[in-house]
């Protein structure tokens, strides 16, 4: 024998955690009589970047909790991985995170709650997620993906007056029931009552408004000439997002 080839697997680019490592490779060859000699060579190893495929998310309604799924393709089955992301949800205090992941890992799922569906002020929004995964190596790459948020209409409910005599003043209560704690509200009310000049109002509610009192005065029991009339009031509420 003259010649020789040999093969080794190499399953990381150790023990440095740099983008690169020289192994050093020690030879000692031994004859049948005992005669020996020794040598060394080095070989190198390339890290190779981590790359994010297969990224979804579920579509959810505003105040709702996505699913973020995805995989992480290595091919060391030894590198530990780092996975920053930014929901692109400046709104919360949790738009970015950071997820450390052991080796081995392969596949992930994350979970994000959407407290509105801003910023655009519209009846849907698609949000963007950018995701940055880092190995134990510096190597690094980086993917989006997006996410729809829909909009949810408030709703009025509880409704209610106080009975008055002509010329009196009622109290109108009622809730805003919306998922949102973000939505601000217009609420446009027609009192039902065309002989005032405050027939049709407009009021405007903060964010994080559940309950409503309103006052009217009407000054007559018209329009039936009767000793009792039932006026019938209509409401309007839209948030932000013209839900």
């Amino acid at each position: 024998t003259t010649d020789f080839t040999l093969t080794h697997r190499y399953l990381d680019d150790s023990p440095t955690n740099t983008a690169q490592d020289i192994y050093t490779i020690g030879l000692t060859v031994t004859d049948d009589d005992l005669g020996t000699s020794s040598d060394t060579t080095t070989v190198t190893v390339d890290n190779a970047a981590p790359v994010l495929a297969d990224l979804l998310t579920t579509a959810i309604d505003e105040n709702g909790t996505t699913t973020l799924t995805g995989t992480i393709n290595d091919p060391s089955p030894l590198d530990t991985f780092t996975l920053n992301v930014n929901w692109g949800d400046p709104d919360s205090p949790n738009n970015l995170e950071t997820y450390p992941f052991e080796a081995g890992t392969t596949d992930f799922t994350l979970t994000h709650r959407y407290l509105d569906d801003s910023p655009t002020k519209t009846t849907q929004d698609i949000y963007t997620i950018g995701l940055t995964i880092t190995d134990d190596d510096l190597g690094t790459s980086s993917d989006t993906t997006n996410v729809t948020v829909n909009n949810v209409a408030p709703v009025l409910a509880e409704l209610l007056t106080t009975v008055i005599d002509e010329n009196g003043t009622t109290t109108l209560t009622g809730t805003i029931n919306d998922p949102s704690p973000l939505d601000t509200f217009t609420l446009n009310v027609d009192w039902g009552d065309p002989d005032s000049p405050n027939n049709l109002e407009t009021y405007p509610f903060e964010a994080g408004t559940t309950d409503f009192t309103l006052t009217h005065r009407y000054l007559d029991d018209s329009p039936r000439w009767t000793m009792e009339d039932i006026y019938t009031i209509g409401l309007t509420v839209t948030d932000d997002d013209l839900g």
